[in-house]
């Protein structure tokens, strides 16, 4: 005879799924705050003067900072209301 075992989820823990989502925001922000104007940099063929190369990317990733911030925290308080969405729809099912 084969058993099954079940995993049933009564829960979800709202602060460590707000954590996690918020830490994929920052990475989000940061790729497109960081990666995307280095790509663009290199893309460009703006990388022969190395200083020119420096102070775009610096000029593009210091302006984006505050997205990288806004990214965090928009996934952050994203995770908090999907876990409690999430635990009320456990608590009725």
């Amino acid at each position: 005879m084969k058993s099954t075992k079940s995993l049933t989820i009564t829960s979800v823990g709202q602060t460590s799924l707000a954590n996690f989502l918020g830490l994929l925001g920052v990475v989000t922000g940061a790729i497109k705050a960081i990666v995307l104007p280095i790509l663009a940099t290199i893309g460009s063929g703006g990388l022969a003067d190395v200083d020119a190369a420096v102070k775009s990317v610096s000029t593009a990733v210091s302006a984006d900072i505050a997205s990288v911030a806004a990214f965090g925290i928009a996934g952050w308080v994203g995770g908090w209301v999907y876990a409690w969405i999430a635990n009320k729809a456990l608590r009725y099912t």
